[in-house]
C-alpha cells in the first residue's frame, strides 16, 4: 500500500507467509492479527519501513513474526504460543526510532 496517510478501518488477518507492506507518511490499524504464520517458511513479515512519521496499531497479535517499523505506538501486543509450532516470535527490526510505545505487552 502506497498512500500519505493510510487508514486500515477493518481488523486485518493474515495468513501464513504473508507480507504487508505499507509505504507513507504514516498509518493506522484497528487489529491486525498474523496468528497464522509460524516458523520457517510460513513466517510472516510487516514492512512499514516506508512509514515516515509514525505508525499506529491497537491491537497486533503475532506468531512468527517479522515487524520492520519504526517510530509506532501499538496500544496492545499480543505474542501467541501454539503447541503444534516449533518457535513463536517477534522480532522487532534493529531500529524503532525514539518514538516508539507499546502499552500492553501479553503471552498467550
Amino acid at each position: 500500500v502506497d498512500a500519505h496517510t493510510a487508514y486500515f478501518n477493518g481488523n486485518i488477518y493474515l495468513g501464513k507467509s504473508t507480507n504487508l507492506r505499507v509505504n507513507g507518511h504514516s498509518a493506522h490499524f484497528k487489529i491486525i492479527d498474523a496468528t497464522k504464520s509460524d516458523n520457517g517458511l510460513n513466517t510472516s513479515a510487516l514492512d512499514f519501513s516506508g512509514v515516515t512519521d509514525k505508525v499506529n496499531i491497537n491491537k497486533l497479535t503475532t506468531s512468527a513474526t517479522n515487524v520492520n517499523i519504526k517510530n509506532f505506538d501499538i496500544k496492545e501486543l499480543v505474542v501467541t504460543t501454539r503447541v503444534q509450532s516449533f518457535g513463536q516470535y517477534t522480532i522487532f527490526g534493529e531500529n524503532i526510532g525514539d518514538k516508539s510505545r507499546i502499552g500492553v505487552v501479553s503471552l498467550q
